[in-house]
């Protein structure tokens, strides 16, 4: 015979063992697992959403009569900043973070150096490769050429076209967005999309090609590193690259587009 309350002990745990069976599985803490699709009514989409608003409505700012008499290529350094870093901050104060470390804002390893270097040569030479067949297939020569390989005001353009494009987009595409969709998706998903949505972007036909290849190479950097500041890089010596060469590139390419392609292309060969 056992003791009463020995009995009590017994039963009281014989009880919440049956109950624990009989609990609906719904009320059981699940984990959340990659599904490898992204809802549409997700918080990312939502941020391109605006930012999509946001640059479309800063179209007509840039062309305003009160730009007029102001340097063009600050007020442009203002608006991308506007437009691309602020929603950012908007969007982590909703959902509670305090900072960008947790969207690949963060140094990262020494030993990724090389891999990031290989990088720098790769994009651009990608970029080169893509824009110039952009220009043989649609016939555009010296018509695509950036507006800002034409400007002799070297500081301010080096300003607006390659230091704050490669901080303010890079905070958003490979920052937050690309950390928002690896969550859902994994880093195949997250770099397939900040790619896409960095095309959509530029808003250009003819060069979309050249800017989903170029966030391609940016999002494959962040995702094996896990930082944003290589991309910040990268993005940064392409653009200053583009911007010095442009105008020579364009005169090769005007003067011979298959030999100058056929040369790039084994130029990429012989670094891989």
């Amino acid at each position: 015979m056992l003791p009463n309350s020995k009995k009590n002990t017994v039963n009281l745990a014989a009880e919440q063992e049956e109950n624990s069976e009989t609990m609906p599985k719904d009320k059981k803490p699940e984990k959340i697992k990659k599904t490898g699709s992204i809802p549409i009514i997700f918080p990312a989409n939502i941020l391109v959403f605006f930012v999509f608003l946001l640059y479309l409505g800063a179209k007509y700012i840039t062309e305003a009569k009160f730009l007029a008499n102001t340097n063009p290529y600050l007020s442009i350094s203002i608006i991308q900043i506007c437009i691309y870093v602020l929603p950012c901050v908007f969007f982590c104060m909703l959902k509670g973070n305090t900072g960008f470390s947790s969207y690949k804002v963060k140094t990262f390893k020494l030993h990724t150096v090389p891999f990031v270097l290989t990088n720098v040569f790769l994009l651009f030479f990608l970029i080169v490769v893509l824009k110039y067949i952009s220009i043989f297939v649609f016939k555009l020569y010296g018509s695509t050429m950036n507006v800002y390989s034409q400007s002799t005001d070297y500081v301010y353009v080096l300003l607006a076209g390659a230091f704050v494009p490669a901080i303010t987009e890079e905070v958003l595409l490979r920052g937050v967005l690309f950390s928002e969709y690896e969550k859902v998706s994994g880093g195949a998903g997250a770099i397939f999309m900040t790619s896409l949505i960095f095309a959509m972007l530029h808003f250009s036909g003819q060069n979309f090609a050249v800017y989903f290849g170029a966030g391609l190479v940016l999002g494959i950097v962040t995702h094996v590193t896990g930082s944003v500041i290589p991309a910040m890089l990268l993005h940064f010596v392409n653009n200053f690259t583009m911007i010095l060469t442009e105008r020579t590139l364009f005169s090769i390419a005007n003067e011979n587009v298959g030999g100058f392609l056929a040369l790039v292309l084994l130029l990429v060969v012989f670094l891989y």
